[in-house]
């Protein structure tokens, strides 16, 4: 779903035609007393980034019932929503993440198989399931900034179903290996680090008032403040040497999509 860039700085919800309104969370919901803490808020985001094969690989450890429904060729068949939503526990989980994002209440519908979303008066506004999942999902990470990296997808052979699952575990066990690893970009851009910045480099956000803005407007004015700072450089530099590379009108360059 396309969004306007202009709506994703209002703050204010975004519609998901068929599901209900979806919002960025304010930086005083992700608090550690009086919200829900930044590692409920990183866990929360975990269930719109993991890919189906993580989920099958948990599923396949786990001690539940209903097991056979993804093992060998079965799985191949299933998405995401349907990996998450056959166990309980996790689907449970996922009502709770989405519950944070998501404005309308949540229950789930064992019926139809699909979360239905309900309006304050409890009249029904939407359904969530396996069709429209992934366009839940994907601006709920829209609107917390985040971009999720393309996989590239492994052709699995079909010879049995030890070289199957064989292929998906060195898979599994190589994003564990990088999501273990901290690199210096990733505390670079952490949540904690562009609030300190922000607030050391604006002119007007402080940690008195930062915590009013959303998770989305917040890593937007990120990047606006640091997009200007380069520019005043590159203009004082244009000022003392001249050369024929800057632009003036370069600040308003738009960088959204950067």
């Amino acid at each position: 779903m396309q969004v306007e860039y202009a709506d994703l700085l209002s703050g204010e919800s975004i519609k998901l035609n068929g599901v209900g309104y979806l919002h960025s969370p304010h930086l005083y919901e992700l608090n550690p007393k009086t919200g829900i803490g930044y590692s409920k808020y990183n866990y929360y985001l975990t269930f719109f980034l993991m890919t189906k094969e993580q989920f099958i690989e948990y599923a396949r450890r786990s001690s539940i019932t209903g097991i056979e429904l993804f093992e060998q060729e079965k799985a191949l068949q299933l998405k995401c929503f349907d990996i998450m939503t056959i166990i309980p526990p996790i689907r449970e989980m996922l009502q709770e993440a989405m519950s944070f994002f998501i404005d309308e209440k949540l229950q789930w519908n064992d019926g139809k198989h699909c979360f239905v979303t309900y309006s304050k008066e409890n009249e029904i506004v939407g359904f969530i399931n396996r069709d429209n999942f992934d366009e839940v999902s994907e601006l709920i990470l829209t609107l917390n900034a985040v971009v999720k990296k393309e996989e590239t997808k492994k052709k699995i052979p079909s010879k049995q179903s030890e070289d199957r699952w064989a292929i998906v575990e060195k898979h599994l066990q190589a994003s564990k290996r990088n999501a273990n690893t901290k690199t210096k970009g990733s505390e670079q851009y952490s949540l904690g680090n562009i609030i300190s910045k922000l607030c050391a480099a604006h002119p007007s956000y402080n940690l008195l008032n930062v915590y009013s803005l959303t998770v989305y407007q917040l890593y937007d004015q990120f990047k606006e403040i640091s997009h200007l700072k380069i520019t005043g450089l590159n203009e004082a530099i244009f000022s003392n040497h001249g050369g024929k590379k800057f632009k003036f009108e370069e600040w308003l360059k738009p960088i959204n999509n950067i």
